[in-house]
């Protein structure tokens, strides 16, 4: 007897029976992503002048909803193929080698890590679906998840919640607070002038 992995494709997101996603990430996402940057660059070295509040605004309009693509669903894993292109666009800015460190680009930067943008986004949809209605069958779904043991979408947000605290948000079925998210996530400066790194940092 031979064991076929059946594949399904939808809307550009591959699923299997064993919920990888690196094919839809590594090759989809990866590239589309990749290709947008380029573009970004080229706008970017050909005006010269670009400013970092500018820079950081087309990365986030035009890349990062690339890369965060239907994460609710696959965000929690830590992906490399989707960390790089972050990490390019960081080298391009500050214009440093390849070999430089990745903390020493997110600490001048100031940018969360990609992982950091699929856990908000997880999040996003944890209180969407805490807003919802009982009787629609997406929440029948979601609550169906979330009782089930193994590799789901629930078992992620809860680990997400587990590491910043909230634990108490996931087992009381309340809405996080985004903000509350946001400060364990984005970097703070201490009394002694160093940065205190995400907690997600690629």
């Amino acid at each position: 007897m031979t064991l076929v992995n059946i594949v399904y494709k939808y809307l550009r997101v591959f699923f299997d029976e064993h919920m990888n996603f690196n094919k839809a990430t590594d090759i989809i996402l990866a590239d589309s992503a990749g290709r947008a940057l380029d573009s970004i660059i080229s706008k970017y070295k050909w005006l010269q002048d670009v400013g970092y509040t500018t820079y950081t605004k087309l990365i986030e309009s035009c890349v990062k909803p690339i890369l965060c693509y239907c994460s609710l669903t696959w965000g929690y894993k830590r992906y490399p193929k989707l960390c790089e292109i972050q990490h390019r666009a960081m080298r391009v800015f500050l214009g440093v080698h390849r070999v430089t460190a990745i903390a020493s680009m997110h600490g001048d930067m100031g940018w969360l890590g990609v992982r950091s943008w699929q856990w908000i986004h997880m999040v996003r949809f944890w209180n969407r679906m805490q807003c919802m209605e009982p009787t629609r069958l997406t929440k029948y779904v979601f609550q169906w998840d979330r009782n089930q043991s193994g590799n789901r979408c629930s078992t992620g947000i809860k680990t997400i919640f587990d590491a910043i605290g909230l634990k108490s948000v996931y087992t009381n079925n309340s809405m996080c607070n985004e903000n509350l998210l946001l400060e364990k996530s984005i970097c703070t400066r201490t009394r002694n002038g160093r940065m205190k790194l995400p907690i997600s940092l690629n």
